[in-house]
């Protein structure tokens, strides 16, 4: 019972996403065309608690990365390419 509590708790620390507000902070960024490609675990550092993954166009052109954000603390977009 133990290991299930643990796996379960570990399994909903790394799943966080913040899809809505990811998608906020790109279209304020000039993105468009966003889709949400949910929990990214690259990219973010150790620290950062919400890490959500995207595909988007910024100027014409194809972007992946990820939204990343810590608590109680703003946004960074990791660009992947």
């Amino acid at each position: 019972m133990k290991k299930i509590i643990i796996s379960l708790i570990c399994l909903f620390l790394c799943s966080c996403t913040k899809p809505d507000e990811a998608i906020r902070i790109l279209g304020i960024n000039g993105f468009s065309n966003i889709e949400i490609t949910g929990y990214n675990v690259y990219g973010c550092g150790d620290d950062y608690f919400y890490r959500t993954g995207f595909k988007a166009r910024k100027n014409g052109y194809p972007i992946t990365g990820a939204v990343c954000s810590k608590l109680f603390y703003g946004q960074t977009v990791i660009k992947f390419n």
